[in-house]
């Protein structure tokens, strides 16, 4: 029979600790290095930065303007607002990356590297949704109130928000990491 994969709690990684003999608390578990030189790491956490922290910044834009949809728009609020939690999401796991070091411990690979594909991936489908209710917005409404120089700049901002996301986790995935 196959071994079930026991879940690890919240604070699991609290194990890894253990106090030495001066009764400081010591990390004992494994860790995670990049194994591309450290200006290279720095380089790609700087454009990933660039792509999570432009996108946070470009979708509240988005949000303010007065684009088709967004005060009326059951097809494209809902995707909107989890595109918008997807982006926070990374940016946080983008801030956890940065803020691991190098070498990282294991439980902040887990948080970061190991979540950020998923959360990248989840925003890109959320954002290609939005786009699509759009459209589908725009089929059955047409812009109504809305001022088509937004809908339009709207749409650009979906659009590098999804290529955003891409990139974010094509660099991640060009960066190699090894345990030790």
């Amino acid at each position: 029979m196959a071994e079930e994969k026991k879940k690890r709690g919240k604070r699991e990684h609290l194990k890894d600790f253990y106090k030495d003999v001066s009764g400081k608390y010591v990390y004992g578990g494994a860790m995670y290095t990049c194994n591309l030189p450290d200006a290279e790491r720095k380089r790609n956490l700087m454009r990933m930065w660039l792509c999570g922290g432009g996108s946070l910044v470009a979708l509240i834009v988005g949000g303010c303007i007065p684009a088709a949809g967004m005060t009326e728009g059951f097809f494209v609020l809902p995707f909107y607002l989890g595109t918008i939690i997807s982006v926070i999401t990374v940016c946080w796991a983008l801030w956890e990356l940065c803020d691991g070091g190098e070498p990282m411990r294991e439980y902040i690979y887990e948080a970061s590297v190991v979540k950020i594909p998923k959360r990248c991936e989840f925003g890109m489908v959320l954002g290609g949704l939005c786009l699509v209710g759009l459209v589908v917005h725009l089929l059955l409404s047409g812009l109504k109130n809305a001022e088509l120089w937004a809908t339009v700049f709207f749409v650009a901002i979906q659009v590098v928000v999804v290529l955003s996301m891409f990139f974010i986790k094509k660099m991640l995935k060009d960066m190699q990491w090894t345990k030790k």
